[in-house]
């Protein structure tokens, strides 16, 4: 995930511990990341939706 948002090892770091956070620009790359790359085996979710 670090990579797919260009993050560097020190900023990855400070997120993890908790002592900074991405920005929203920053959780819209990982959200579109997610989104374009499901888990292996994943259903749809759009198939569920009524």
């Amino acid at each position: 995930m670090r990579l797919a948002v260009s993050a560097s090892w020190g900023t990855w770091e400070a997120w993890k511990a908790g002592k900074s956070s991405p920005t929203v620009a920053v959780a819209d790359r990982i959200y579109a990341y997610m989104a374009e790359n499901p888990p292996a085996g994943a259903e749809d979710p759009e198939k569920d939706v009524a």
